[in-house]
């Protein structure tokens, strides 16, 4: 049986009535047998050890985060667990088909946040998904880890708005200033539609992650868990007079070569929901807990 362990010490207990306990809102703290993934054994928040049984009432989504049954899945999913060196893409284990990212001046096999793979950016670099996928316009979830290895102008991700770089630029984006400050937006009625942080500031040389929500009235930008900025606009998310002539870029931006982040991305997710702010919160609570900072 091969486990992984949490590292305060478990407390064994009975399963609850009824096949398991409520999952904790982070189960950070989890022993899972890998031989039989239905169960799993850890701590609650208070210290308490208690029994999961997620194959009856949870999914697993991936990595070490649970989600509750029924969770819509990622429709583009780049782990960016890769361990080959010379890859040359990076699989979607989305929904959305086979929609791999394809690398340029980039490579696969980095180091994560967790320790494993993660994607490494250059500066003059980018990974490119195919045209025309993946364009939710009535709400959205963009969530990844990213670190710099010295702070600049980057798109972390992006979907331009056309083929060429013209005003309102972004169909949906989540950018990092110079400064470090984060910034995300989508472009609504012709128009850009922005979040912009005013603070805390992200630090090169260390993982951060970053998330952007759109549910229709509101967008919302996270950093680190935490809300950091909102922006108000009705409507839909609009991706230009030709979608089919644009993609998804992670780590940098196609058209403009000086907004390429210099650094390593993993875990990149693109959602067709809203998720909720405890949803952000705990994605980051498990990484910081079980990935290494």
């Amino acid at each position: 049986m091969n486990r992984v362990p949490y590292p305060r010490p478990f407390v064994p207990a009975a399963p609850a009535a009824g096949g398991g306990a409520t999952l904790p809102d982070d189960p950070a703290a989890v022993l899972l047998d890998a031989g039989n993934p239905s169960t799993l054994t850890g701590l609650d928040e208070a210290g308490v050890g208690t029994s999961y049984t997620p194959a009856a009432a949870y999914t697993l989504l991936g990595l070490d985060a649970f989600e509750p049954a029924g969770t819509p899945a990622p429709l583009l999913w780049w782990k960016c667990d890769e361990t080959n060196v010379a890859a040359t893409t990076l699989a979607n284990s989305g929904s959305a088909g086979t929609a791999n990212l394809t690398l340029t001046s980039a490579t696969a096999a980095a180091a994560g946040p967790w320790g494993d793979p993660g994607l490494q950016i250059g500066t003059s670099g980018y990974a490119r998904a195919p045209v025309n996928v993946a364009q939710p316009t009535a709400s959205i979830t963009v969530a990844l880890w990213f670190r710099q290895s010295a702070l600049g102008n980057a798109r972390l991700i992006v979907r331009p708005y056309g083929a060429s770089w013209a005003s309102p630029y972004t169909a949906v984006d989540i950018f990092i200033g110079s400064g470090g400050l984060l910034a995300g937006g989508i472009a609504g009625g012709g128009a850009e539609r922005r979040a912009n942080s005013a603070g805390p500031l992200a630090r090169a040389g260390e993982w951060h992650h970053a998330a952007l929500t759109y549910d229709g009235t509101t967008l919302r930008l996270y950093q680190d868990g935490v809300q950091v900025a909102t922006a108000s606009y009705s409507g839909t998310i609009d991706y230009g007079a030709d979608p089919t002539a644009t993609a998804w870029c992670v780590g940098g931006n196609n058209l403009v070569t000086s907004e390429q982040m210099a650094g390593e991305l993993a875990d990149v997710r693109i959602y067709n929901v809203t998720q909720s702010a405890s949803w952000v919160a705990r994605v980051y609570k498990r990484g910081r807990r079980s990935y290494k900072p």
